[in-house]
């Protein structure tokens, strides 16, 4: 159980601030029940978050998000390219490095 007050309380030496959510210990359940029914205080079931004073909700998530590239005019021609024409980069193994030395490009 949780709970959040509405307005800055003291309980028992400690400050409570309002649109935080705190865990509802034993020895508070009393105090905060009669603050619930007084309306100085909310009880959740679950922890919640708040954003501006109000308490976020969780909305249902999408089964399948999709990402939209903009074209400009430098991406325009990649993108018409399908993927059989493209080459693949050919990266060397250290032994062929080792065996030619001078084919490499430095810095």
């Amino acid at each position: 159980m949780f709970f959040s007050v509405k307005t800055p309380v003291k309980i028992m030496g400690k400050v409570y601030t309002p649109c935080v959510c705190y865990p509802l210990s034993d020895f508070l359940v009393p105090t905060i029940e009669k603050m619930v029914e007084e309306g100085q205080a909310y009880k959740f079931e679950n922890k919640v978050y708040f954003q501006n004073g109000k308490v976020l909700e969780k909305k249902p998530a999408t089964e399948e998000t999709v990402a939209v590239e903009k074209t400009t005019k430098k991406n325009k021609k990649a993108k018409e390219l399908p993927l059989e024409e493209t080459e693949e980069a050919v990266v060397p193994s250290p032994e062929e490095i080792a065996d030619n030395p001078d084919d490499i490009e430095g810095f």
